[in-house]
């Protein structure tokens, strides 16, 4: 009412009146109100203010249901446009921003719309980092999606340090007896977990299959400090024959400093890549990787009650190009001198 009030200072507001019919640019558009109103309410007589609130009211119920239609379809469809933002002359119009401050109510709709859905909290913490409050103190309904190593906690969790045994025993099963690890920070939870699983799968097998200890270099997963550690690692007289990774990422890099140093994968090399991605598909050779289930575990952190805990399994290992059985006699490497 402002905007139309300063817009039509001194007339008398009608839908009718001559200031708003000059204002009013749609094509039969005071009947398409009417007929909107008349859907949903008893159209006013005589009363403007009514009126203009209640077309208003019409207006926000077809933005909701609008917005709320296509977000039903994720992901097929992701977004949805809605016309119109703002007008820079006040009209009679679907703006949502008026030239004077305050929405109308279609602007509060398309807000609580288009809010993000909460349903629960997704969380890495660190291992050393306190409990995060239960989510009935956040007054909120949902479930805990985590990776953690507190089994007190109500949660979903994935095991972590079954997926890295498979993985070591199954690079050994391979033939590889020097097998080496690229992982995070300590200090992160799932970090934590697997490479304490990685050192201990490696300790209790040394003697049944025969593996050395396997060396371990801590990254903060970004590639750049994954094709750090892949070159220290294969610049060691004892080099391994098989890399363990925490995510794509430092796997791909990897892939490319053993090019880059010429050492064949999988003839010289193999790799092993944690969180299979499409980039583990779009590199030449194509990344072997332990896939987990990410759409399976974001659906039950929606339907698992906050009070109960639930295991979702472990990472299942993809053989690719990147990994292949070691020959009888392995290939002699040349040490870079």
């Amino acid at each position: 009412m402002a905007t139309l009030r300063r817009a039509l200072p001194g007339e008398r507001l009608a839908p009718d009146s001559p200031g708003m019919l000059h204002h009013q640019r749609a094509e039969d558009g005071n009947g398409k109100l009417n007929r909107g109103v008349e859907r949903h309410f008893t159209l006013p007589e005589g009363d403007f203010d009514r009126w203009h609130y209640l077309t208003q009211v019409v207006q926000a119920r077809a933005v909701a249901t609008g917005i709320e239609h296509w977000r039903s379809h994720w992901p097929l469809c992701a977004g949805t446009v809605v016309w119109q933002i703002n007008d820079c002359w006040p009209v009679s119009s679907w703006a949502a921003e008026p030239p004077s401050r305050g929405g109308p109510p279609s602007h509060c709709a398309g807000c609580g719309r288009t809010a993000p859905r909460w349903r629960g909290w997704c969380s890495t913490w660190r291992s050393a980092s306190p409990r995060p409050p239960v989510s009935g103190s956040s007054r909120r309904p949902g479930s805990w999606a985590c990776r953690t190593a507190d089994r007190g906690l109500s949660l979903i969790w994935t095991d972590d340090a079954a997926a890295v045994a498979e993985a070591v025993r199954y690079l050994a099963a391979l033939g590889h007896r020097r097998v080496a690890h690229v992982g995070g920070p300590r200090g992160l939870g799932h970090s934590a977990i697997r490479t304490t699983a990685f050192e201990r799968t490696m300790e209790r097998t040394m003697g049944e299959l025969g593996l050395g200890s396997g060396p371990h270099a801590e990254t903060s997963f970004s590639g750049e400090e994954g094709a750090r550690a892949t070159r220290s690692l294969l610049l060691a007289r004892e080099r391994p024959t098989a890399i363990l990774y925490d995510n794509d990422i430092m796997a791909v890099a990897g892939l490319g400093v053993a090019a880059e140093m010429g050492i064949s994968v999988p003839d010289d090399l193999s790799l092993l890549a944690w969180d299979d991605s499409q980039l583990c598909r779009l590199t030449h050779p194509t990344l072997s990787a332990m896939h987990f289930a990410v759409w399976f575990t974001g659906r039950r952190s929606v339907t698992t009650r906050a009070d109960r805990r639930a295991v979702t399994g472990s990472a299942v290992q993809l053989s690719r190009r990147s990994s292949r059985p070691r020959a009888n006699g392995e290939r002699a490497i040349p040490f870079p001198t």
